[in-house]
């Protein structure tokens, strides 16, 4: 995530919330199914009724446990193949909400502009693929590198985009998108680069 430094940075925080969750009992498959849930049946609703500013901050609490999932099934020695499938389906299923809760948010309470529909079109398309891509390459194998815009990148830039331009203007949104964008064609490559070196290249070379 974010870069392979700070990543190894949260690491000790992601453990110590990982052994507190589990001293009340929760499972990691407890924690992973936190993020569907709030996606579809709390923040779809809030985007639906033009509450972008509580489904960004429901985000930004619900999403970090997205990583949390993984350290406590570690922690317990609980990690497994099954794990991680049902890890990746769970994302995938977020990521559906959050498309969906985007995009009609876009139809019900935007202006209408050919501009603003074609740039959150287009970021949540490329957001999709981006995720598909990550799926595909972990059944290749768990040694790929992804680069540094994964799924807490992506939502951090929207929050972030968004809270610079407080209220939670429009203008933050199509500036959170369009860096999005941006970001995700440059991610889309390099993962594709990745996979096609891992299966054209011999061991050898």
């Amino acid at each position: 995530m974010i870069t392979e430094v700070l990543r190894r940075r949260l690491a000790t925080s992601e453990e110590w919330v990982a052994k507190a969750l589990l001293r009340v009992r929760l499972r990691p498959s407890h924690v992973t199914v936190i993020p569907p849930l709030f996606a579809w049946c709390l923040i779809l609703p809030l985007l639906l009724a033009g509450h972008l500013a509580a489904a960004l901050i429901v985000v930004a609490l619900a999403f970090p446990l997205d990583a949390v999932d993984g350290a406590m099934a570690r922690c317990s020695q609980q990690a497994g193949p099954w794990g991680h499938f049902c890890d990746l389906l769970a994302d995938r299923v977020s990521d559906a909400g959050l498309l969906v809760g985007v995009l009609l948010y876009q139809k019900l309470h935007l202006p209408t502009s050919t501009t603003t529909s074609l740039l959150l079109t287009a970021a949540a398309t490329l957001w999709f693929v981006q995720s598909q891509v990550t799926v595909l390459m972990s059944t290749l194998s768990s040694s790929l590198r992804l680069g540094w815009l994964q799924r807490t990148e992506r939502i951090t830039i929207l929050v972030v985009a968004l809270a610079a331009t407080w209220p939670f203007s429009v203008a933050g949104l199509l500036y959170g998108a369009a860096l999005l964008l941006g970001a995700e064609v440059c991610t889309i490559a390099y993962r594709c680069r990745q996979a096609y070196r891992y299966l054209t290249l011999s061991p050898g070379e």
